[in-house]
């Protein structure tokens, strides 16, 4: 933690973004949301997108903050604009669930695939559900099946279980 607080001090972004993830935890040293936040807001600051994503994080769940999910929402965009995976995830169960905007399955699909296309297998899963159900986009089992596979590679369970409810000719597409 000292050698990551002075690196911090210094201007360090990735420093930074370890700083504030040790207070969020009490990893290392004592649990402080105001310490924490105030790292991720030098962060988000600067325009960095793990700090808009932690930040995020801290208002979607009340975490020193008073709870406001319409500033968690904004902040996981600014992140989620700039390419970073987790938020565009997190964004796309905002759409899903109408957590800080309004209810849209189509947005919701749109930002599970950016972050699916990334690899990260909760968006995969997520996108292969909506596939499933047409939410969001044209119902494609086929679609389904790739997405489930994708994240099921990567030891997903839920995953496995969705594409081994699946008929057999999408599954069968899906093997190499």
């Amino acid at each position: 933690f000292d050698l990551y607080l002075k690196a911090a001090k210094q201007g360090d972004a990735k420093a930074q973004l370890n700083v504030g993830l040790m207070y969020l935890k009490g990893t290392g040293t004592g649990e402080s949301y105001a310490e924490a936040h105030r790292w991720f807001l030098a962060l988000a600051d600067r325009g960095d997108p793990r700090g808009q994503f932690h930040l995020a994080v801290m208002y979607a769940g009340g975490l020193g903050l008073e709870k406001n999910l319409k500033e968690a929402a904004r902040l996981y965009e600014l992140a989620a604009n700039q390419g970073y995976a987790l938020a565009q995830f997190s964004l796309g169960v905002a759409y899903l669930n109408a957590i800080g905007v309004e209810s849209d399955a189509a947005a919701a699909a749109r930002w599970f695939r950016k972050a699916a296309e990334q690899g990260n297998a909760d968006a995969q899963l997520n996108l292969g559900i909506a596939y499933a159900r047409g939410a969001g986009v044209e119902q494609n089992l086929a679609s389904a099946a790739e997405w489930y596979a994708r994240a099921a590679k990567q030891g997903m369970q839920k995953a496995q279980q969705l594409l081994d409810g699946l008929p057999q000719k999408y599954r069968d597409a899906t093997k190499p």
